[in-house]
């Protein structure tokens, strides 16, 4: 279904590089050019989900709100200003000739090593300034000079313990040298939310380690170099009870990883039909044309034909039952039987027209198409047909199998969802952008039947045992392109929100009219020609074999 977009031209296309998200999915964002925005402030085109109310989010917990186009050209990226907290949100991020101090100072340490602001021309800053050391009254007549700031509005850091310290808020001792404080509360610092902080010391203390061994406790800024705080292994090391912040000793601390986590090789599925329906990496809102979350639907499929060497057309959807199989209708690849490497399959996809979904996906060639032997054209019986790949897909996050229903299986009642980038019933002429996801009510095959006889005007058509019927709701139905695409049912007694695919998008009488339901394949009653056709090519039904898992 057609994204709506509200245009604001708030922001220039500017550029950021290698933004990650510790999710255990690393990503780099594609460079952008550099340029002023009207605010007079500057923005980066980043992901989405990584900007929050206006500024960088970096670490990435934020909701993507389909309601709003961008200047960013791609759907999937925003333009978010580079004023961001950094520091551990005790500055923000600001060109160099904005700050207004001296960072040379041993008080801003923390500030100049900080590597949140990681584009060029821009630091981080304090957002407030330490005020004045205050003077002490004097007698009449009697002159005073004080020290000469070092720069506009910025005094020298006041001294304490004979000169070898300096006084710092409580939460910033920790940060300039990792070795603690002198006094708990130093008399000697004018005021009482100071302390008395070393400036020199001769040897740091050796950090502890947590998390068994497998970490040591740093302060946040020393954990990582990234902004995201990638590496860490507690947030902030949480009190495992009441009064104990855990194995680091000081609430400043945190538990930070000795080597830093690799991006994960290898995705250990844990089987067939996981929905992840809160989403992938992100989550997004205001879907209210019925969008998917990214990678809700794993097994999900894009099937496309070429049209010449470098150009290729999207015919129909399909689900992945095994790494190297797709389950599609017949209808969609009956022209391709005899020449399969004309086919290619995607997984992975999400969003059509946008090259910068955070898992890149995949696409595979076709060499062997079977429909089922007793599919007929002119009725669209026993529309079922497998697709086996001349290679495997890598399983990630967004790519999984589907399970498929024992032979026979049948739906009695409830919604069952449908899937597909096809068109909708307000707009048959556009494709949906982003997959979509429909729930449409179960209908009984008598009550179907009646429908189809009345609206086709056809008073002794009879439904084929090979179809189920679903939908009846005005405006929501699945719709031209959608064929092939899997449409799921949650297995009974499981309590994982696993899912079996119980049909595929077949034909209808026209999309979306009130009160009629289409007619979608029904993949229960194909089982066995599947599990034979899978034994013909030397393939196992595991990957589509549902198995309860109790973990």
């Amino acid at each position: 279904m057609g994204l709506p977009t509200i245009s604001r031209l708030v922001w220039t296309v500017l550029a950021i590089m290698n933004l990650h998200q510790a999710v255990g999915l690393n990503y780099t964002l594609y460079p952008r050019e550099y340029a002023d925005i009207v605010t007079n402030e500057e923005g980066v085109c980043v992901y989405a989900y990584l900007c929050h109310e206006g500024v960088l989010n970096t670490d990435g917990n934020g909701l993507v709100d389909l309601r709003f186009g961008d200047v960013c050209e791609d759907y999937f990226l925003r333009c978010c200003s580079k004023a961001t907290p950094c520091a551990d949100n005790q500055g923000k991020c600001v060109p160099n000739d904005k700050c207004g101090v001296n960072k040379n100072l041993p008080k801003y340490k923390i500030f100049k090593e900080s590597q949140d602001c990681a584009w060029s021309g821009y630091t981080c800053c304090p957002t407030t300034i330490e005020p004045a050391k205050p003077v002490k009254p004097t007698k009449p007549g009697k002159v005073v000079t004080t020290k000469k700031p070092t720069q506009a509005g910025v005094e020298e850091p006041e001294k304490c313990d004979g000169g070898k310290g300096i006084c710092v808020r409580e939460g910033q001792c920790q940060n300039i040298h990792g070795v603690g404080m002198i006094q708990e509360r130093s008399s000697e610092c004018s005021s009482m939310d100071h302390m008395c902080c070393p400036l020199e010391a001769a040897k740091p203390a050796e950090p502890g380690t947590c998390d068994s061994g497998k970490g040591v406790c740093l302060t946040r800024d020393k954990c990582g170099a990234d902004p995201d705080g990638v590496g860490l292994i507690e947030e902030s090391c949480a009190r495992v009870q009441e009064g104990n912040f855990g194995e680091c000793e000081s609430e400043q601390l945190v538990c930070c990883a000795q080597e830093r986590q690799q991006e994960p090789t290898e995705y250990n599925s844990r089987g067939c039909g996981y929905r992840n329906d809160q989403g992938v990496v992100f989550k997004i809102t205001n879907n209210a044309d019925g969008e998917s979350q990214y990678g809700e639907f794993p097994w999900v499929v894009a099937i496309f034909s070429e049209l010449h060497e470098t150009e290729s057309k999207f015919i129909c959807g399909g689900s992945l039952i095994d790494p190297e199989v797709i389950l599609t209708t017949a209808d969609c690849v009956k022209s391709f039987r005899s020449r399969p490497e004309k086919l290619t399959i995607r997984a992975g996809e999400w969003d059509m027209r946008s090259t910068y979904e955070p898992i890149a996906h995949q696409e595979r060639g076709v060499r062997l198409v079977k429909t089922h032997p007793t599919f007929k054209q002119s009725s669209l019986v026993n529309n079922v047909a497998l697709l086996f790949l001349d290679d495997k897909f890598d399983l990630t996050h967004t790519i999984d199998t589907v399970c498929l229903p024992p032979q026979d299986f049948v739906v009695y009642n409830g919604d069952v969802t449908a899937t597909g980038w096809g068109s909708t019933p307000t707009n048959l002429t556009k494709s949906q952008q982003i997959l979509k996801s429909l729930e449409l009510p179960f209908n009984q095959r008598s009550d179907c039947e009646r429908i189809l006889r009345r609206v086709m005007r056809k008073p002794l058509f009879k439904l084929d045992e090979s179809f189920l019927c679903a939908g009846g709701y005005p405006d929501e139905d699945t719709c031209r392109g959608d064929a092939g695409s899997p449409v799921v049912f949650p297995v009974p007694d499981d309590f994982q929100n696993r899912m079996y695919a119980v049909g595929m998008v077949s034909w209808g009488v026209g999309c979306g009219k009130p009160g009629v339901p289409a007619a979608y394949t029904a993949v229960g009653k194909f089982r066995d020609w599947i599990d034979g056709e899978m034994r013909k090519e030397g393939l196992a039904m595991y990957n589509y074999d549902y198995m309860k898992n109790d973990d």
